[in-house]
């Protein structure tokens, strides 16, 4: 079966003329890597320029295949001259907020904001979990980056895992002037929002939401918007990873939704009508002060055995609902810890 690097082989001599789902594949991966430490946010360059610059610098600590998709794409007749700009990155450890963005600059004045998911950072998971219960700060980043936009062009946006919810967060709360140069939201296996409002429902069918068939993280809350699913290569949790998503020719692959991704779907359902907003606030932040507490700054460096200890000591939970939400921990981390091996 055929991948994001097959699908940039097939298309490595035709110039870019419409944005195709394939692209779209590409950009939301392309957000992971590490702009922000290349260039400035006032900075516009092409492709290739950022890969040169890169070059020239000392490596970054990254994904090897994202280093591997941007290499591609700097040499691609299709890639290589289109600019990026606006690459805004926050990290407040004192807020718990990580958020990244940047704009791609298509041709026919057409504008894809990207932006990026949650990395491996335990700060960056914390407030992706906090969405269940509030509005984060990532959230309200992504609605200022997409309202101060200079650009009055039409515009796509998009991302990965938090990332896709980011983008519909944006679309949604923006003003209906920016509603109406929007065409279309890419939302790639991101979770929905607790609440659907009037303002959601007056922009969800510009939204689509494309879930691999094994989902997890896309299943997480509501959503009420056009569902695509896109056959993985992987199985399990494994199969939010980007790069494991099928191609044919410019699009993806349907799928249909396991049976395990159902499952998970019900079960997480069923802990949140059980646990309420402030029960579940109380047990993340106690969670996640435990981790902190240990040192230990990403997934990774997480002792599983420790957070099931914590888990089991809350009395505030019955019994099955502590061994859901272990679950749901370890299998969320388990999908991220897969995106970020090999690091160069």
């Amino acid at each position: 079966m055929a991948n994001i690097f097959d699908y940039l082989k097939w298309r490595d001599d035709i110039k870019f003329d419409e944005l195709k789902e394939a692209d779209v594949l590409v950009f939301n991966r392309l957000v992971y890597f590490p702009f922000e430490k290349v260039m400035q946010e006032k900075e516009v360059l092409s492709i290739s320029n950022i890969y040169e610059r890169v070059l020239l610098i000392k490596p970054l600590k990254w994904a090897r295949q994202d280093y591997q998709l941007l290499s591609i794409l700097a040499n691609s007749n299709r890639y290589k001259d289109l600019l990026i700009s606006r690459v805004v990155c926050i990290e407040d450890l004192e807020k718990k907020e990580q958020f990244m963005a940047m704009t791609i600059h298509l041709p026919n004045n057409y504008l894809y904001l990207a932006f990026r998911g949650t990395t491996d950072d335990v700060m960056g998971w914390k407030e992706s979990l906090k969405m269940s219960y509030e509005i984060v700060p990532s959230q309200l980043d992504a609605l200022n980056y997409l309202n101060t936009s200079k650009f009055s062009k039409r515009l796509y946006l998009g991302g990965h895992s938090k990332g896709g919810n980011l983008a519909m967060y944006a679309a949604v709360y923006t003003n209906r002037i920016i509603q109406s140069r929007i065409i279309k939201v890419f939302n790639y296996d991101g979770p929905g929002f607790m609440e659907l409002d009037n303002k959601y429902y007056s922009i969800n069918n510009k939204i689509v939401s494309y879930l691999p068939n094994t989902s997890i993280v896309g299943r997480l809350h509501n959503i009420n918007h056009n569902v695509v699913v896109i056959q993985s290569d992987k199985k399990g949790f494994k199969g939010h990873n980007l790069y494991s998503w099928q191609v044919e020719k410019d699009r993806l692959v349907p799928g249909i939704l396991s049976k395990e991704s159902d499952f998970f779907k019900k079960t997480i359902d069923d802990f949140v009508k059980r646990v309420n907003s402030n029960n579940r606030k109380r047990l993340l932040d106690e969670i996640f002060s435990s981790i902190e507490k240990t040192g230990a700054k990403q997934i990774k460096d997480i002792d599983f055995f420790k957070l099931k200890d914590i888990l089991l000591s809350y009395r505030n939970l019955d019994n099955e609902s502590k061994d859901l939400l272990f679950n749901v921990f370890k299998v969320i981390f388990e999908s991220t810890k897969d995106h970020f091996v090999n690091k160069v």
